[in-house]
């Protein structure tokens, strides 16, 4: 489990079915996570949000590159703000 310092990363999905079919892939690879309210900086369809380290990036990044996964945006954190990353 990330504590609030750690949450560097963020993805986003459409949905909340979204979210627990990536959540399930995530931590199948062993990459740790939380489910968390997406930020009010960021919108999404739905509220809820995974949050992970950034030393968790490239693994996250390989899971979102994989066929059948859905995702919205993926994000990192820059100070106060959110900036989006390359997915790849």
């Amino acid at each position: 489990m990330t504590t609030p310092t750690e949450c560097r990363g963020l993805v986003l999905c459409d949905s909340i079915h979204h979210v627990l079919a990536l959540e399930k892939r995530l931590r199948a690879a062993d990459v740790p996570i939380d489910l968390i309210p997406v930020p009010r900086a960021l919108s999404s369809d739905c509220g809820v949000a995974i949050a992970f380290a950034l030393d968790a990036l490239d693994p996250v990044r390989r899971i979102l590159a994989e066929p059948g996964v859905r995702w919205r945006g993926l994000f990192r954190r820059d100070g106060d703000d959110w900036r989006e990353a390359e997915p790849v």
